[in-house]
C-alpha cells in the first residue's frame, strides 16, 4: 500500500522494519521508520521518513474507478476524513462545505508573515467529521453510525465489501439542502477496512435509482411459426415480476397430426439497457424444457431449427456491453409432446454468477413458452358422430349438441348479466359493513388483531350501509392500510409491520395537522373476516366503497423475512402481489393518486414520486398469489376469480365519470384513458388455473368489459335522447 518504501545499501543482511505511529499532527503526518541490523542482529541504523498520509489518501482516490453517480471517502475510525470526492461532499455535507473544513488549520505563531497568519488559528478548531453529516439541520441527515461499526469490525477490502442501506431525509439542490420527498432518499453504502492501514476505512455510496438503471436488462422478442401452424397467440410482458410470457394454441386432427408437426420457434433479444457490461447466459430450467425448447444463437452459423431436438446449441455465458444484445431462436419442438393438453417450457434470463459482477445480479428474467395442443373441434363432433354407425342418428346427436351447445350459451349469458350487475351495484352498495377502529384504539393492540378478535374486544366500528360510511369519512379521517402477509397463518408474526403503521398514524398525523381522535384505520386482517369465506367475499366486494372513503391509503412494506418461506418481504415483493395491487387499485381508480404513501424505514413517501409505482398497480391479474404458488390445493376457485366483481365495479365507476357524466378531473381521465389503452391485459379475458394434475384455461373477464362499454354507450344515447 505504500510502495515504494525507502531503500538502504548499507549492511550485508539488511531487514526492513517498518512501523507506523498515529500522529497527533494536525496534517494527518505519521513516521516510518526502517532499521537495518547486521548479521549479529545488531542495529547498524535507522532512517525515518515523514509521511503525509492525507497525500497517500488523496492518491488512492484518485485510482478508483467510479461511476458518474457514485462518490467516495476514507475515513479513519474516530471519523476524521482523510480524503473525500466533491460528490461525496456535496452529497454528505452542505454545498457550501469546502475542502478545508475536513483538517485543522495550523496553529499560529509569533514571526509568522501576514499571509500565513490568515491561513492559522491561534486556538485550536475541531475539523469536520463523517459523523457530522447526521446534523439534518445543516447537512444531508445521514446516519452513518452502522457503516462505520461494520466497516471497523473485522472487514476488509481484500476480502469484501459490508453493505448497508442509508436514508437521506434531505437532499441538496441549487438553495443548499431542501426536505426529500422522492426515492432518491435511499443510498446503498458500501464499505471496509484497508488490510494494509486496518485504522483506515473506504466509503462507496450510490442512489438507490441509479443502481436500479446502471444495470437494466431487456428481453425482446418476435414470433415466427410455419404456414401449417393454425395459431391464436395470447402474450403479455411483466417488468415488475421480470417474466415474459407467450401463449400459443395449436388445433390438431389427434397425436399422429401433432407428431407430424413442424419445428415453432420465437426470437428472443436480450439487450443491456444500463450503463456497465453485464455477464449473462440463457438457460433451460427443468427437465421438460431440454425435451421442449432448444436455444441458438442466431449470429452463430447454422442456426436452424431443423434436426434441433434437443441437443442445445449455446448455454455459454456471454458479456453484454452498455447498449449491445445478443439474439436468440428458441424452437419448440411440439412433436415431443407427450399428449394433447397443455405445457410450459421455461427459460432463465440470468446473469453468470461464476463471473465478476454477476453475482450482484442474482434474479433472473423468466420466459415462460405455454404450448396447448387441443383437439379441433370438428374432429371432435365427427368422431361422436362416427361412434353411432348409423345414418339416421345423425340428425338426433346434432339436435342434441345444438340443444346442449344453446343451453350453455343462455347459461353464461345469464351469469355474465348477473356478474355485470352486481358490478355495477358494487359502487353504490357493501354487502359487508365497513370494519373500522379509532387510531387510539389500534395503537393500544400492540399487535394486528384478527377481524373475530377486534369484533369480541368491541373495539371496532362497524358501518353497515354506504350512506354511513360516506357520513362517517366526511366528518373524520379513515386511513386505508395495505400491506402483505409474512407468513401463511398470520400476517405480521414480527410485528415489525405493525410498528411501521404506527409510525406511519403519526406522520401523518403530524404532517398533515390531522387531530388523533379523528383518525380511523382500515386493515384488512382486522377489517375483513378471516374465518368464513362466504363473507369474507361478500367483504372483498365491497371494497369500491371502502376505498372511495378514505383520507390517506398507505402502503406498508418494510424488509421482513416470510415465516414460512424464508424470502425477504420488502416493497418489491409487496408490489408482485395480487391483493396488495387490488387495493391500490381500488382507491387509485376512485380517489386519484392524491394522498397515497409508501411506509418504508421510518419514512413515509408519496407513491407519486416512484418512478413507475401507480402503472404496476393497475395490472393486478399478473400479480402473485399465495393460491396459484399452492397450485389450489383443495381449491375450487382461485382469488383472481373473487377480484372479478369488484374490479369490474371500479372500472365502471371511473368510466361512468368519464364517459357518461363528463364531470371528471384530468387525472381520471388520464387513467382511464391508460387504462383503456391496455384494457385486456389489465383485465384478461381468460387465465391458466393450475392444480397437481395439470393447467386449464378457464374464463376470466370473458366479454365482460365488452359488455360494460356497450351498456354505457346504450344508456348514454338514452339520456342524450331524454
Amino acid at each position: 500500500f505504500f510502495e515504494p518504501q525507502p531503500t538502504l545499501s548499507a549492511g550485508r543482511a539488511p531487514n526492513v522494519v517498518p512501523y507506523w505511529r498515529s500522529s497527533k499532527a494536525k496534517h494527518f503526518m505519521a513516521v516510518a521508520s526502517k532499521v537495518v541490523v547486521d548479521d549479529q542482529g545488531m542495529a547498524m541504523g535507522t532512517l525515518s521518513l515523514d509521511v503525509n498520509m492525507s497525500l497517500i489518501a488523496q492518491n488512492m482516490m484518485a485510482t478508483l474507478n467510479l461511476t458518474q453517480s457514485s462518490y467516495a471517502v476514507i475515513v479513519d475510525k474516530a471519523g476524521s476524513i482523510l480524503a473525500i470526492t466533491d460528490d461525496a461532499r456535496r452529497t454528505l455535507f452542505n454545498d457550501s462545505v469546502s475542502q478545508d473544513v475536513f483538517a485543522s488549520p495550523p496553529r499560529c505563531r509569533r514571526g509568522m508573515s501576514a499571509t500565513q497568519l490568515v491561513q492559522c488559528s491561534w486556538h485550536p478548531i475541531p475539523p469536520i467529521t463523517i459523523n457530522d453529516v447526521a446534523d439534518r439541520g445543516y447537512h444531508s441527515g445521514a446516519n452513518l453510525t452502522e457503516v462505520l461499526q461494520k466497516m471497523f469490525a473485522g472487514s476488509s477490502c481484500s476480502s469484501g465489501m459490508q453493505m448497508v442501506d442509508v436514508n437521506f431525509p434531505k437532499i441538496s439542490d441549487s438553495n443548499g439542502y431542501a426536505a426529500n420527498t422522492s426515492s432518491r432518499n435511499k443510498h446503498l453504502i458500501a464499505a471496509c477496512a484497508f488490510s494494509a492501514v486496518p485504522a483506515w476505512g473506504l466509503i462507496i455510496g450510490t442512489e438507490y435509482p441509479d443502481i436500479m438503471d446502471s444495470a437494466r436488462v431487456a428481453v425482446l422478442y418476435r414470433k415466427k411459426a410455419s404456414k401449417e401452424a393454425r395459431e391464436k397467440l395470447q402474450e403479455h410482458v411483466s417488468d415488475d415480476t421480470r417474466e415474459l410470457t407467450l401463449s400459443t394454441q395449436y388445433d390438431f386432427s389427434g397425436e399422429a397430426d401433432m407428431r407430424e408437426f413442424p419445428i415453432q420457434w420465437v426470437i428472443l433479444r436480450v439487450k443491456n439497457d444500463g450503463h456497465i457490461p453485464i455477464p449473462m447466459k440463457v438457460m433451460r430450467v427443468g427437465n421438460f424444457s431440454k425435451e421442449f425448447l432448444t436455444v441458438l444463437r442466431e449470429d452463430k452459423a447454422g442456426s436452424d431449427c431443423r434436426g434441433a431436438n434437443v441437443a442445445l446449441a449455446s448455454e455459454k455465458p456471454f458479456v453484454l456491453e452498455p447498449s449491445a444484445f445478443k439474439t436468440f431462436k428458441v424452437c419448440m419442438n411440439i412433436s415431443v409432446l407427450p399428449d394433447l393438453g397443455t405445457y410450459v417450457g421455461t427459460l432463465h434470463v440470468q446473469a453468470e454468477r461464476e463471473w465478476p459482477r454477476g453475482i450482484c445480479f442474482p434474479d433472473p428474467i423468466v420466459v415462460r413458452l405455454q404450448v396447448r395442443a387441443k383437439e379441433a373441434k370438428t374432429i371432435k363432433i365427427l368422431k361422436k358422430l362416427a361412434s353411432y354407425g348409423f345414418p339416421p342418428l345423425i340428425i338426433m346427436v346434432l339436435a342434441k349438441l345444438f340443444h346442449q351447445h344453446w343451453r350453455k350459451y343462455y347459461k353464461n349469458e345469464a351469469l355474465q348479466l348477473k356478474t355485470l350487475e352486481e358490478a355495477v351495484n358494487s359502487v353504490s352498495k357493501i354487502a359487508h359493513p365497513m370494519v373500522i377502529m379509532s387510531a387510539a384504539a389500534f395503537k393500544r393492540l400492540g399487535r394486528l388483531m384478527s377481524h373475530e378478535e377486534a369484533q369480541e374486544s368491541h373495539e371496532a366500528i362497524w358501518l353497515y350501509t354506504a350512506d354511513e360510511v360516506k357520513a362517517f369519512s366526511g366528518k373524520n379521517k379513515v386511513v386505508f392500510i395495505s400491506h402483505q402477509w409474512t407468513a401463511f397463518d398470520v400476517p405480521d408474526p414480527t410485528n415489525t409491520q405493525y410498528s411501521a403503521m404506527l409510525m406511519s398514524l403519526e406522520t401523518l398525523c403530524n404532517e398533515k395537522g390531522w387531530k388523533e381522535r379523528e383518525m380511523y384505520v382500515w386493515v384488512d386482517y382486522t377489517s375483513i373476516p378471516q374465518r368464513n369465506k362466504s363473507t369474507q367475499l361478500l367483504a372483498i366486494n365491497s371494497l369500491t366503497v371502502y376505498a372511495s372513503n378514505v383520507a390517506a391509503f398507505v402502503v406498508v412494506a418494510p424488509q421482513v423475512v416470510h415465516k414460512d418461506l424464508q424470502e425477504v418481504c420488502n416493497k418489491a415483493t409487496y408490489q408482485c402481489r395480487a391483493w396488495c395491487r387490488a387495493e391500490q387499485l381500488a382507491h387509485l381508480l376512485v380517489s386519484g393518486t392524491a394522498n397515497m404513501y409508501l411506509a418504508e424505514n421510518n419514512l413515509l413517501t408519496p407513491l407519486t414520486s416512484i418512478e413507475g409505482w401507480l402503472e404496476q398497480s393497475t395490472y393486478v391479474f399478473h400479480g402473485d398469489l399465495t393460491c396459484c404458488r399452492r397450485k389450489h390445493e383443495g381449491m375450487a376457485t382461485c382469488d383472481k376469480e373473487f377480484l372479478v366483481t369488484p374490479m369490474l365495479g371500479l372500472w365502471a365507476q371511473l368510466c361512468l365519470r368519464v364517459e357518461g357524466q363528463g364531470q371528471s378531473s384530468e387525472e381520471a381521465k388520464a387513467i382511464h384513458a391508460a387504462i383503456n389503452e391496455n384494457l385486456d391485459d389489465i383485465f384478461p379475458r381468460k387465465f391458466i388455473f393450475e392444480t397437481a394434475s395439470g393447467l386449464k384455461e378457464r374464463s376470466l373477464f370473458g366479454d365482460l368489459t365488452d359488455r360494460l362499454a356497450a351498456t354505457m354507450h346504450e344508456d348514454t344515447e338514452k339520456s342524450h335522447v331524454a
